[in-house]
């Protein structure tokens, strides 16, 4: 039975206790890079299969993590010789919130659906929402758009 091991911990020494506890932790990380690797290739498969069909890439986010798709729709096309439009990004508050943060824009829940109405998405193409939280108004909103 998986945790038997914590059935006793009243009588367990601090070390035995300790012990137990490393284990799990590694069982989590185990379990965690397993996810995170199907995640990426899953999502690599699915970017993939919309190039060959002629889609873009579109980063979505607020924030640092509409930052940094920026920097990646910026960088990408030099770095693996595809056309500037291929892959795009859209951060909340628009360009001037790459260099200041427009506080406030992140939490309205328009924002991210107006994003992908102006890049006039379609069923090619694939919307990457960027959100530390996973929860971000703005970017959950595009989702559902």
């Amino acid at each position: 039975v998986r945790g038997a091991e914590y059935f006793y911990l009243d009588i367990q020494s601090e070390m035995q206790t300790e012990q137990n506890w490393k284990g799990e932790d590694v069982q989590i990380e185990v379990e965690t890079s397993r996810t995170l690797y199907w995640c990426v290739m899953n999502g690599i498969e699915i970017i993939t299969e919309s190039q060959r069909k002629g889609g873009r890439l579109v980063f979505v986010g607020a924030g640092t993590s509409g930052r940094l798709g920026v920097l990646d729709a910026a960088e990408i096309p030099p770095t693996f010789g595809v056309e500037s439009d291929v892959v795009q990004a859209f951060i909340a508050g628009g360009r001037g919130a790459v260099f200041k943060a427009i506080e406030g824009s992140e939490d309205s829940p328009d924002l991210g659906a107006l994003d992908v109405e102006a890049a006039g998405l379609g069923p090619a193409d694939v919307a990457c929402v960027l959100a530390a939280s996973g929860r971000t108004p703005s970017g959950r909103n595009t989702i559902v758009s």
